[in-house]
């Protein structure tokens, strides 16, 4: 992943372009989500998630900030997203920055492409 990305999506467009139509579908937070061609680390992304249902059925489009908070930072230091914020797929199992995260934190980040 580079270290720029582009989301021009509407906010009422992403479940569509996410082939959510089928799914019920909640918004959180997308009033923060403001559409762009050049999209920085740290910056508000649509991210998709699984729904807290037991069967999973329920589609999240959450507004995340884009960027990992390593699970090292102390307490008392701003948390700054744009340390880490690209994984590669080849490596991603193997570093231990991100192992512990790939079997239970997956989400999908609505992008269009990246510059």
């Amino acid at each position: 992943m580079c270290g720029r990305a582009r989301c021009t999506l509407r906010p009422d467009n992403i479940a569509r372009a996410c082939n959510l139509n089928t799914l019920p579908t909640q918004n959180i937070q997308m009033d923060r989500y403001r559409p762009s061609y050049n999209v920085s680390p740290g910056a508000n992304l649509p991210v998709v998630r699984r729904g807290g249902g037991t069967e999973g059925e329920e589609a999240i489009v959450h507004c995340m900030k884009w960027g990992l908070v390593p699970s090292f930072t102390k307490k008392s230091e701003k948390p700054d997203h744009y340390k880490m914020f690209n994984a590669r797929s080849e490596s991603v199992c193997e570093k231990a920055s991100f192992r512990r995260l790939v079997p239970k934190n997956r989400c999908l980040v609505a992008v269009e492409g990246y510059v």
